[in-house]
Formats: C-alpha cells, structure tokens, sequence
C-alpha cells in the first residue's frame, strides 16, 4: 500500500479517530494540549502525538529535536522513523483517539490539516526560552532546515506522504485571529459535519 490520501483511504471509518497533521511550529501542539483538556473528562478519549514519541527517543539518544532528526536521516539502518511511525499507527487503532503529527493522517479516520506563514512559525518559535536568542531570520532558516530534513527522509520512506491540502477533510489556519479554543471549535463542528457525511453513505463502523 502507498501512502497517497487514494492509497490509505479505507472503505469504512471508525466513528472518532481524529489526525492532525502540520509542520514545524504551526500549532499543532497548542490545539492537541487544547483537545486534551477540553477531553479529560471522558475515558474513551486517548491521545498520541508524534512529537512526544520522536522527543522521547532523541532524550534517550541524549540529543535535541534537530541534532536527531539529522541523525536519524543519517543512520536509516536504525528504523528509528518506522519505530516511532509503527508506535502512532498502533495507537490508531483505537476509536476515540486523536493523533497528532506530520504523518498523522496516515491513520484512517477525519483529517485535519493546520497552515501558517513561516514567518509568524518563526516568531512564535522566539518566544519559547532555547530560540529567544535567535532573530527571526535565523530561526526561519532553522525551520526551513528542519522541514528539509523531515521531507528528505520521508520521502525516501514513504512515497506520497506530503497530501495536497484538498486531500484533507479540514484545513484551519492558525495565523488568521482565531484562538486556539476557536480552533477546536472548527475541528469539533468540523468533525460532526464529516460524520454526518459519512454515516449517509454508509461508511462509518460503530465502535465503543
């Protein structure tokens, strides 16, 4: 199987499997924590985010975020993308679960894409405590390394990867006005809409 949106589209869906899926400091960590609170409550809800599980392996190899996304490249013989890949598409598998990540939407399930402009990416970057030495010139060009870096080696990976914003079921803007409850807002309604769509035409498993 590819991995093109035709490639990895399932003939049913379960009823609550939500991705997210942008690149490098464009929010998709403020809107999953945001999804996370507004969620605790309910037991069947579970969470997996790429960047905790890729962050966890490069604290073990006793690096930080970009030194280990170009070790990884550089040492493909290490699997350590299928390990961490493997460990969200397991944790897919579970109905009621929202997935957060750059290859999130490889899941089967409602598909969100999160856009923004580099340059605001870059000023939000400068204010978190290791960049805030950084101007945003500089930290630009660190996102656009590293968004290099992850698009080589995924490419090589997993042909088809990088979908075309139309493949995806909602795309909402980060660096428009809207708050972040906003943005779960959009998602929510968003989702709702989507399962609606599909309920009618007979594509949705119900699963507790």
């Amino acid at each position: 199987m590819g991995y093109s949106r035709k490639e990895r589209e399932p003939k049913w869906f379960q009823t609550d499997v939500i991705t997210i899926t942008s690149e490098t400091g464009v929010g998709s960590t403020a809107l999953f924590n945001e999804l996370k609170e507004k969620f605790y409550s309910d037991p069947r809800k579970q969470f997996a985010s790429a960047g905790e599980i890729f962050r966890a392996h490069a604290q073990f190899y006793g690096m930080d975020i970009e030194t280990f996304s170009k070790y990884v490249t550089a040492h493909p013989e290490k699997r350590l993308d299928q390990l961490c890949d493997g460990e969200m598409m397991r944790r897919g598998q579970k109905n009621h679960t929202f997935l957060e990540g750059r290859l999130a939407h490889f899941v089967p399930g409602y598909h969100v894409l999160l856009t923004c402009e580099i340059e605001e990416r870059a000023r939000r970057r400068q204010k978190q405590e290791n960049y805030s030495h950084l101007s945003v010139d500089e930290i630009v060009s660190l996102i656009v390394e590293r968004d290099a870096t992850n698009k080589k080696r995924y490419d090589a990976l997993y042909p088809g990867w990088q979908w075309p914003e139309s493949d995806y079921d909602k795309i909402i803007p980060t660096d428009k006005g809207l708050t972040i409850p906003g943005e779960v807002r959009e998602l929510v309604e968003g989702h709702e809409s989507w399962f609606k769509k599909m309920a009618l035409v007979g594509r949705i498993i119900y699963c507790t």
